[in-house]
């Protein structure tokens, strides 16, 4: 699985901040429990649109354009790929609350007093059919997590309140899948299967310690 570009870049220059004294983690994981996870789909949209602006610019020799066109036909794979992968994971292993998926160039629209006409259906067409109405929402994307919050520096499944600040603990703010048991798994399967495995390990992950987080603010733990 190639490196992933962190979902809010800003956070990947100054580091991933998750102490936000305005969020309440237990109101939040009862309003997530009868609300929406948006699932922000990673686009790639700076990449392909500066290819696509090499390949316009003037003349170019012909091994640089077909350099240039392998690696954009390459990120539009890749991008298809994860999106994919991500949202099929999310439809069977996650059941803690509904969810919406939308590309990452929307997702400013999530401010919005009501957004809609930017989710998307299972063939990641947008489906004005699909909305948020007054529903609560967190959104969860792909990112990475610096090894100074206790991780391992890779990327991870990031949960984040409306304006794109990390949940702050002890909500489950993000979970990844251990290097030691990706690097045995990429021994043993494909590139895509060993991309699936990740994937769908880190939203199993998550649903499991929404259910337990909620289950322990509710008195159940």
């Amino acid at each position: 699985m190639k490196t992933i570009i962190p979902f809010f870049f800003l956070l990947c220059v100054s580091g991933l901040s998750f102490a936000q004294s305005s969020q309440d983690p237990e109101k939040s994981v009862r309003d997530l429990k009868n609300g929406v996870l948006v699932v922000r789909l990673r686009t790639q949209s700076n990449k392909i649109a500066k290819l696509n602006e090499l390949l316009q610019s003037g003349e170019l020799r012909s091994d640089v354009k077909t350099r240039y066109l392998a690696e954009l036909e390459a990120t539009r794979q890749e991008v298809e790929r994860e999106n994919r992968l991500l949202m099929q994971a999310f439809t069977e292993l996650y059941h803690f609350s509904p969810v919406l998926f939308l590309h990452d160039t929307l997702a400013p629209a999530l401010k919005s007093a009501n957004p809609s006409g930017i989710f998307l259906n299972e063939l990641t067409q947008i489906d004005p059919q699909r909305s948020l109405g007054d529903r609560y929402f967190l959104i969860a994307g792909i990112g990475l997590i610096a090894a100074s919050e206790g991780a391992s520096g890779n990327d991870a499944l990031i949960v984040y309140d409306r304006e794109f600040n990390a949940m702050a603990k002890p909500f489950p703010a993000y979970t990844g899948v251990t290097t030691i048991r990706l690097f045995f798994k990429t021994f043993t399967a494909s590139d895509e299967n060993t991309e699936a495995f990740h994937l769908r390990k880190m939203v199993e992950r998550l649903d499991r310690k929404l259910a337990h987080y909620y289950a322990r603010v509710q008195g159940g733990i």
